[in-house]
């Protein structure tokens, strides 16, 4: 196996599959069905969601795990050249659309489904 590769757990599969089944709407049985007899992949991705920033700054979240529920996500922020800048916490409600040296503007999703438009200061760490 190789650094990124995490296998696909029966209860990442089933926590996926609970996670879909609450986001639609119709006939669940027919789509519980339907997801249970897919073929699995034998690994969960290496990321996520994906954005560049006006710096042309690519931002880059690390899968979730879906068996692991956490209140948070991590972004990797790179450069160019591809040069890891940057970590960042943030709500995995939150989807990004714009940062800066200092700030990170996005659409929080609440459990009921209410947007709301949030800025995230970004703090430095001083490295020794």
């Amino acid at each position: 196996r190789g650094p990124m590769e995490r296998p696909v757990t029966a209860a990442a599969a089933d926590a996926e599959i609970e996670r879909l089944i609450s986001e639609e709407g119709g006939d669940r049985e027919a789509l519980r069905t339907a997801l249970v007899e897919m073929e699995l992949p034998e690994n969960l991705p290496a990321c996520g969601r994906v954005f560049t920033d006006r710096d042309q700054r690519v931002w880059i979240e690390e899968f979730a795990d879906p068996a692991e529920p956490t209140a948070e996500s991590t972004w990797n922020v790179f450069n160019l050249e591809g040069v890891l800048r940057a970590s960042a916490s943030l709500p995995r409600r939150f989807q990004p659309t714009d940062a800066s040296e200092d700030r990170i503007l996005g659409v929080e999703t609440d459990e009921l489904g209410r947007e709301s438009v949030v800025a995230f200061l970004l703090a430095r760490e001083s490295r020794q």
